[in-house]
Order: structure tokens, then sequence, then C-alpha cells
């Protein structure tokens, strides 16, 4: 495959389900097979381009760009693949903002055009991409046996690139309530051989969370020239209570870097340091940000010695 995809005539069927299969099982050569897709002469092809070309921005930016919902819309969809494919890059724009009622939409439209494909592979990724952003969305909304129900029909996709996802999902739905379940799933998703470079960093990195939250005393290394595996390294120096290593890492930590997601688990951990609430607040605040009310719900349990109400007000 290192020397057909690059060999495919770019106007052809075969080149633009390639866009598919590298974005998946191959994405070394994504980036470089969506731009020989935009030179094509075909207008398919490089419409097939421009949709998996604002998919990929969305993978590298923390928040995806204002003009990506205009540019996915402004996209034509003359076929029932491009039409399923822009219900897609919707799903995942909306899904990426926390929009769950406009994603769960997208998602809807986008499962229903895949009955009308006639060709399995695409239907069955596509498919597969829509499994994995419900699950992703509804362990976000608090909702884990639909998270999981969804994640569980990825075992139904024989392509065993995919059980990297499915193992990183699935452990994150259970990271704060079964440390086994989730240090079992992340395990499997490390050492699965089909596992992208980017899905073992991922089940690491969550791992390295699961040890912090859990105060287990282990830890994987990760590339420390990123932030937000600075801030994995953060959290599991505060959770073995080495105070002052901690308090240095975060006065040069980048927290402008991070997700809003992440730095609410740095303000959980700091709480967690401190026993100081503002910390607990920011966490909460971070969390509403960004729609993610299963961490959330984590953050608030730890106020059990508020008032009641103020309790129930914060839960909203």
């Amino acid at each position: 495959m290192e020397t057909y995809i690059p060999s495919l005539d770019v106007n052809g069927k075969n080149a633009r389900y390639a866009l598919e299969y590298t974005s998946i099982e191959m994405q070394h050569l994504h980036d470089q097979h969506i731009e020989r897709m935009l030179d094509a002469s075909n207008a398919e092809s490089v419409i097939y381009a421009q949709y998996y070309k604002i998919m990929q921005q969305m993978k590298v930016q923390l928040s995806p760009d204002e003009d990506m919902v205009k540019n996915i819309s402004k996209l034509p969809a003359p076929t029932d693949e491009t039409y399923t494919l822009k219900y897609i890059s919707m799903a995942y724009l909306f899904a990426h903002e926390g929009e769950h009622s406009l994603f769960t939409l997208c998602s809807k439209l986008a499962y229903k055009s895949i009955a009308f494909l006639t060709e399995e592979y695409m239907a069955e990724s596509y498919k597969m991409r829509i499994h994995v952003l419900l699950g992703v969305s509804y362990t976000q909304l608090n909702q884990l046996e639909k998270a999981r129900h969804y994640l569980k029909q990825l075992y139904d996709i024989h392509r065993p690139a995919l059980q990297s996802w499915f193992s990183l999902h699935m452990g994150r739905s259970y990271l704060f309530s079964d440390f086994q379940k989730a240090e079992n799933y992340f395990t499997e998703g490390m050492n699965n051989p089909y596992s992208l470079e980017r899905f073992v960093s991922l089940n690491k990195r969550s791992a390295n969370l699961l040890y912090s939250y859990w105060g287990v005393n282990k830890h994987y290394s990760l590339d420390e020239s990123l932030p937000v595996n600075q801030l994995s390294h953060v959290i599991y120096l505060i959770s073995q209570k080495k105070h002052n290593d901690s308090v240095q890492k975060i006065k040069s930590l980048n927290t402008n870097a991070l997700s809003e997601w992440d730095r609410a688990t740095l303000y959980y951990f700091q709480y967690r340091m401190t026993e100081d609430d503002s910390f607990l607040y920011q966490a909460i605040a971070e969390c509403k940000r960004c729609n993610e009310w299963h961490f959330r719900s984590v953050c608030i349990k730890e106020l059990t010695h508020l008032n009641p109400h103020l309790r129930e007000a914060l839960e909203v």
C-alpha cells in the first residue's frame, strides 16, 4: 500500500476511497494524498479532498476555526457519499465545540444517508466514524451506558486499527469509576500491534490520568515538548505528593496551549494538592465552557462539604 496509494490516478474512484483508508490506517500518507487529490482535474475528487482537509485541520486545532462551519456548508455534495461526508464533517465540528444537539442532528442525517451507499467499505467506515463520535459525545454528557453501547458496535467492524479507538474511549468511560476496567482497555489500546502511534500516545496519556486520579505510582513517559504531556507529568507529581516539583512545573506550563478540558484537569489536581475550593470552581467553569459533563460531575462530587443548594446550582 505504501507504493500503491501514491500511484493511484487522482481522478479515479479508488483514489477517493484511499482518502478514507489513509485517514485511519495509514495517517502518515494522508496529508500527502489530500494534497495530490486537491490538484485533480476531476471535480468530485477535489470535493472529497476538501472535506478531508477540513477534518484534518480539526484534529490539530484546539478550537476549530469559526469559518470551518461556513467552509463545510459551502462545499457541494453531488453524490450520496459526499452528502454523508458533509454531515460527518459537521458532526465532527459540533462534537468538538460541545454543541451536542447539533452534533446529534448531523450524526442522524449522516447515519440515514449511509443506507444509500453502494460501496461496502465506505459505508462501514463512515458508520464506524459515527459510532466513535456518538460514544465520545455521550461520555462527555455523562451518559455512559449509551456511550458504551455505540462504542461496542465497533467490534462488528472487522478492522484491527479501530480497536485502539474502541479501547481508548471505552477506557475513558470507566476512568473515574472502575480502575481495573479502564486500565485493561488502555493497556489493550497500547499493545494493539495495529495501533497508530497517535493512539498509542493517547492511550498512555489516558492511563497516566487514571493512575494519577487513583493515586497509583505509575507513569508512562511521553514527549514533553507538548504542553499536554507536560501536564500529564505535573498531575503525576501532584498525585505522588511531590508538591514542590509540581509547583515549579506548573509555573513553566503554558496553560494557553491547553484545551479547556486539559485546564479543567490541571485545576482539579491543584485542588487536590491545596484543598483550595477555588481551583474546583475554575475546573467546573472550564468543563462548562467545553460542555464536559462527565468530568464536571467528578469535580462537583468533591464539594460534599458545601450547602446542598449551592451544589445543586453548580450542577445546572
